[in-house]
């Protein structure tokens, strides 16, 4: 941009785009979704030598919510523009599906053409985190989210079990109370038995005397 000074001088100023907020905002972008990544899988995953699973594991609302985030992530968010998708930006996925950020990649295409690179991220409609947020809603976002639902029904399965044995322990306290009365009502019964016993063998034998005339 050429000046006219008041003395008659001109000055130029060179107006570059700074691109320090982009590079800033979009590695915050690749960190969050990479510790989304990892809690995804870990609520998904399955040891198989302790046997056990997280909150999500076979279900398919979760596996749902993967495949979106992966097509969002990798596939072309905006159509007829060069810039239309991470890819093209330097952001892409790793085979662990994590996100990977070139940097000077990404630099250079927002060099080449800034409002496009910015459309990419911030269109309301096509826009890579409004469609990454659309995705992650399903996941936690309220009380009709993924994982909301699953931890109202594990925690109905846990109150109904809670119940089961509350049931179970009245039932076999029930149980032991009344083999215990029987026990000693056969004991009693033992006894008595035994007193009878004693009673009959105490008993002497009558001897009659014969006499002679």
């Amino acid at each position: 941009i050429t000046v006219d000074l008041a003395d008659g001088a001109t000055a130029t100023i060179d107006v570059a785009a700074d691109d320090a907020p982009l590079l800033g905002a979009a590695q915050s972008f690749v960190d969050s979704y990479n510790s989304l990544r990892s809690s995804l899988d870990g609520f998904t995953s399955f040891d198989d030598e302790s046997l056990t699973t997280g909150i999500l594991f076979g279900r398919s609302e979760a596996l749902r919510v993967d495949a979106d985030l992966s097509r969002i992530l990798s596939g072309r968010a905006i159509f007829g523009v060069e810039y239309g998708s991470l890819e093209s930006e330097g952001i892409s996925l790793n085979d662990d599906g994590t996100l990977a950020h070139d940097r000077s990649k990404l630099s250079e295409a927002f060099a080449d053409d800034p409002s496009g690179v910015e459309r990419l991220f911030t269109d309301d409609a096509s826009g890579v985190v409004q469609r990454v947020s659309n995705a992650v809603d399903q996941l936690a976002a309220n009380e009709n989210s993924l994982l909301s639902s699953r931890s109202d029904a594990l925690e109905r399965t846990i109150t109904a079990n809670d119940e089961r044995i509350t049931a179970l322990t009245d039932s076999l306290d029930r149980e032991r109370e009344r083999l215990l009365l029987d026990f000693i009502r056969l004991e009693e019964t033992i006894a008595l038995l035994q007193s009878n016993t004693s009673a009959i063998e105490s008993i002497q034998p009558i001897t009659i005397a014969n006499s002679s005339s």
